[in-house]
This record gives structure tokens, sequence and C-alpha cells, in this order.
């Protein structure tokens, strides 16, 4: 079976969580075919929205724990050299003075980048701080490897967006559903670059990528690129896996990483929230959803942990 390389993009400031959530990405994928585990750094001084207190020295020192704990195979600085921006920019937009980053700050050449100098012709694709909830660790990727081979119209695959959530009155009152449907897939209307697996070849042949306007982010250039090219997402629509996407790098977030991970591995989430069903919310009022069910597994946990101890006790005596 054809090999796939796992792609996560990092700068300073994913340092809070990025040790957590990278490991927590690897073992959901454990069974998936993935022939290299790549992390491609971004060393530019991070400006607007991104800017970060991390340090690329603090950077440098996770990522070198990562790599002497077998984790990830390769780092590979982004290259933003004159003539590599403008090689790439030339490729994929068919021009060398294309933005290298978006209007809103959000990067464009080190995802172009990344994906070009892949050693594989599938690469999937995670932003530095997703969580994923896959209790077959990574099957789905076999599953989207198979919708490429056989649907040639198809560029990029995804897991589902989050996990189900509350849209209704009904839903409000009477809880989750528990809806499962085993292999469905789905052509979805837009290109997510939070979390992918694409074809570089198909996406190739939608080259060169057209904005609509100046500095657009590229996940809407993708996305109209695509389909002008007769290209799809398609989206696994199943509430077995899910990957979702903290909103807010704040406290709450890197405070209660931990605990998050465990909840999304165990397949354990409110289903009563606000927001979108692929975000988790930790700001303010949105976020205690989420705190009550981290307090609930804690509970559960030191109950399990009272239990363990009694039997132990009884068997002693």
């Amino acid at each position: 079976m054809e090999a796939v390389e796992l792609s996560v993009n990092v700068y300073a400031g994913d340092v809070p969580y990025l040790d957590l959530t990278y490991r927590h990405i690897v073992k959901q994928l454990l069974v998936a075919p993935i022939s290299r585990r790549r992390i491609v750094v971004d060393r530019r001084l991070p400006v607007g929205r991104f800017s970060a207190s991390n340090s690329l020295a603090e950077l440098d020192h996770l990522l070198d724990r990562l790599q002497v704990d077998g984790v990830v195979d390769d780092v590979d600085d982004v290259d933003w050299t004159e003539a590599e921006v403008e090689r790439v920019a030339t490729k994929y937009f068919g021009h060398a003075e294309a933005q290298p980053v978006a209007s809103g700050g959000s990067a464009i050449h080190p995802y172009l980048w990344a994906i070009d100098t892949s050693k594989s012709p599938l690469v999937l694709h995670f932003d530095s701080d997703i969580l994923l909830h896959d209790p077959n660790c990574g099957d789905w990727v076999r599953e989207a490897m198979a919708i490429h081979r056989e649907n040639l119209n198809v560029a990029v695959t995804t897991p589902q967006g989050g996990p189900p959530q509350a849209s209704s009155a009904r839903d409000w009152l009477l809880g989750n559903p528990q809806r499962v449907i085993p292999g469905q897939w789905i052509r979805a209307e837009s290109v997510s670059t939070r979390y992918f697996l694409v074809d570089r070849e198909r996406l190739e042949t939608a080259l060169p990528l057209k904005p609509r306007i100046f500095g657009e982010n590229l996940e809407l250039t993708l996305t109209t690129s695509l389909h002008a090219a007769g290209l799809d997402r398609w989206n696994r629509e199943n509430d077995d896996v899910w990957a979702v996407h903290p909103r807010r790098h704040n406290q709450n977030h890197v405070k209660n990483l931990a605990g998050l991970i465990n909840l999304v591995e165990k397949g354990r989430y409110p289903f009563r929230r606000t927001g979108y069903r692929w975000d988790i919310r930790t700001e303010g009022r949105h976020f205690i959803p989420w705190w009550a069910m981290l307090r609930v597994e804690k509970c559960h946990g030191f109950v399990e942990m009272l239990k363990k101890h009694w039997r132990n006790r009884n068997i002693g005596e």
C-alpha cells in the first residue's frame, strides 16, 4: 500500500501546547500507513495575532526532545530565501509576486512549501493544535486512501469536523442521539487547511491557484481553485472519528490541555455546547461545558482509584 507522510507545521507560538498535542496526534495515527513523520518549522518573527512571547530556543528544545523520544523522523525549517519563495509562488500561483502570507497574517508559503517538499505523493497535514478522536488509531486514513484511488476527482479528504452537537431545542432537551454511520463519505463544500490528506499530483492539476482578492487566505483560494478544476474534498461523516480545533490559545486551553486530550481520546465531549462543532471554545462562559466534562472525568477517575484501592485491599486480606 502507498505510504503517507505526516506533516505538522509549527512556529514559536505553538510552544505552550505543541509537546502534548503533537504526541497525541502521533498516538491517534499509530496504525495509519505513515512512512515519515515530519515537523516543518516556520522561523519567521511572528507578528499581529500570531505574535508569540516564546522564543525559538524554547521551540528547539522541545523539538529536540521529540526527536530523542522517537516520535518525529525529520524536523525541517521552511526555506524563506527569496529564490525559494519565488519558486514556490511561481509554481503554485503562476507568478513570483504572489503573497507568501495572507492579509490576516496566516501562512501561505509555509503550507505550500511543506507540501511541495514532501517525499510522498500523499501528505497528511495537521495544524499543531488539532485534537483527534479515533478509537482505531488512524484506520480512517486507509479508508481515505481508498477514496482517492476510486474517485479521480478527489484531491483532499478529511475526518469529520467535531463530534455531534445540539443544534435544536429538541437536541438541547433530549441530549445526544448517538448517530454513527459506518463508511459514509460525502463531498464537502470547502477546503480546510487545519487537517487534510492531499494528493499532491491532483493538486498540481489545479495550478495555478487563483485568489479572488489580494491577500486572500489559502483555504478560500484552494476551495475555489480546486472546484474550478473539477476537484473536490470529501469528508468522512462518521461520529466515531472526528477532529476538533481549540478556537483560542488562551490559559484555559493550555492549563487544561492534558484533560482535554484525555476527553477527546476517550470520545467524551459536551453535546450541549456553543460555537462551531469543530471548535473547542475555551473563552469565558463558552468553556463551561468542557470545564464540566473535565470535572466529571476527574471525579470518575477518583472513584475508580478508590475502587481499585479497595479491591487490592480485599485481595491482600
